[in-house]
């Protein structure tokens, strides 16, 4: 009687195990990423934010141009969040929800404060050899 409430509970045990062990369907790695990638981007660790583009773009884009075409805008990331995620096979759209910071030309001259400005960007996530990437759309 004990061997089998102990065998038992082994097989049960296992099976838990095994569930808490599934790998993630492609909406939830996408919305992870994309959301490290928004964290990044937020915290200016632009190192961070270039690892999430797609080997297409970092082929053609260098580090330093990808640095440039953020740091020192007038327009700054407050917070991003992903609201929605619809993938096909290898590919997936998202919807982030985000607030920037802007601070133009008006604002510095006046010494007044940054508008905060929401939107929602739609994001495009490739997957290609087995990892997902952003792909940026011009």
């Amino acid at each position: 009687m004990v061997s089998r409430f102990i065998g038992v509970s082994c097989v049960l045990l296992a099976l838990t195990a095994c569930s808490a062990f599934q790998p993630k369907d492609d909406a939830t790695v996408v919305a992870e990423r994309s959301q490290a990638r928004m964290d990044a981007l937020k915290t200016a660790d632009f190192e961070g934010a270039y690892a999430f583009m797609s080997p297409g773009y970092r082929s053609t884009n260098t580090l330093e141009r990808f640095k440039a075409s953020y740091a020192g805008g007038v327009v700054r990331l407050e917070s991003a969040s992903v609201s929605d995620v619809q993938c096909e096979e290898d590919a997936c759209v998202l919807q982030v929800k985000a607030s920037y910071f802007y601070r133009g030309k008006q604002q510095a001259l006046k010494g007044g404060k940054p508008l905060l400005l929401d939107r929602v960007n739609e994001e495009r996530w490739i997957k290609t050899d087995g990892q997902w990437w952003y792909v940026q759309m011009q």
